[in-house]
């Protein structure tokens, strides 16, 4: 590795602090190397030399940020995680450790979980939830939408901004009166609630 990129790689651990930070990082890696290897398979890559550089590179740093990881909070590595058959569980950690993959989901579903009570969609009837919210894409499943549906902002529902009415979308009396046959006035003061906590923009609250 280059000694100019091992100093930056230093630099960074000494500005990332948290558990939840190291996994930003590691997951913003992780999602760039995939994104380069797929452009690479494909024969999309205008440079694949050097691209290909740039994904061993990568590796690297992935390799470096994931050993500082398992150092400073006390986590095995999948290195050193005990190989055991499929649908077999793996044995107890050492006492004060976690398993890395253990890890990594642990604090991908407490971002997750976060980030979730961020978004209008956590006041809404038609929101499926969590379990498929993508935080990095800060994108929902709506149940009155196919597929998901991207939030910009978080505090404003997109079935307002981007959707046309015809194709699914609604004004704000039909968003309206949608919930309140969804679950009635309760659900309503629900999603005002949750307006008035994420501090949505008067235009797109529910009328009185």
């Amino acid at each position: 590795m280059e000694e100019g990129l091992q100093r930056k790689i230093e630099e960074m651990f000494g500005e990332l602090k948290t558990e939840a930070d190291f996994w930003e990082a590691i997951r913003s890696y992780n999602t760039t190397r995939q994104a380069m290897r797929h452009e690479l398979a494909r024969d999309h890559s205008p440079n694949p030399n050097n691209d290909t550089d740039a994904v061993a590179e990568l590796t690297e740093v992935i390799t470096m940020v994931r050993a500082e990881i398992c150092r400073r909070f006390n986590i095995v590595s999948p290195a050193d995680t005990p190989r055991v058959a499929f649908g077999k569980e793996l044995p107890p950690p050492p006492a004060g450790m976690r398993y890395y993959h253990s890890w990594y989901q642990e604090i991908e579903r407490t971002i997750n979980q976060q980030r979730y009570k961020e978004t209008i969609c956590s006041g809404c009837p038609f929101s499926q939830g969590m379990k498929y919210f993508d935080y990095m894409a800060a994108a929902a499943p709506c149940g009155r939408w196919s597929g998901f549906i991207r939030l910009e902002p978080l505090n404003v529902c997109s079935l307002l901004r981007f959707a046309d009415p015809e194709r699914g979308g609604f004004t704000l009396a039909g968003l309206k009166q949608a919930i309140t046959d969804a679950g009635g006035d309760a659900v309503v003061t629900k999603c005002r609630q949750t307006t008035e906590r994420l501090q949505t923009p008067a235009e797109y609250c529910l009328p009185d």
